[in-house]
């Protein structure tokens, strides 16, 4: 398994959790305008579950925002 496969898996595990897919986690980052490298988005619902949630949270409001 290649170390991005991996990484999607952890993102997606994650976001699963918050209620999105991996995909509409990734679109609402963007339109929310939050840069992350997946890297370290994988490492945050790994290791800062709770800083993950409030990097979710944050780009699902904006997006909201964005999208009225």
């Amino acid at each position: 398994m290649g170390e991005r496969f991996a990484v999607c898996l952890r993102i997606n595990a994650a976001a699963r959790l918050e209620g999105l897919s991996y995909s509409q986690l990734m679109g609402c980052l963007k339109k929310a305008g939050i840069v992350i490298n997946r890297k370290a988005l994988a490492d945050l619902a790994m290791n800062q579950p709770a800083a993950f949630k409030a990097v979710v949270d944050q780009a699902k409001k904006k997006a909201e925002k964005a999208a009225k």
